[in-house]
């Protein structure tokens, strides 16, 4: 997957941290978790931050183990 944060930002987030995410395992009805989403995990993407797992949706859990990749690191 690949992102980039756009020039230009509305102006109430301007003084925000840039914030996205992609949803996946996503299963029930459209619209099930604030009328907006389906219950899913989110892989958060901050523009500080990167890869936190967020559970949307009552009833989910999500837990993960830290790994580093060090062929990422040293290109």
């Amino acid at each position: 997957m690949q992102f980039k944060w756009g020039k230009n930002l509305d102006s109430s987030t301007t003084h925000a941290p840039l914030d996205g995410g992609l949803l996946y395992h996503s299963h029930g009805p459209p619209g099930a978790v604030l009328g907006t989403w389906m219950r899913s995990v989110e892989f958060d993407l901050l523009s500080h931050e990167l890869g936190k797992v967020v559970p949307v949706g009552r009833g989910l859990s999500a837990r993960t183990t830290l790994g580093r990749d060090p062929d990422l690191f040293n290109q």
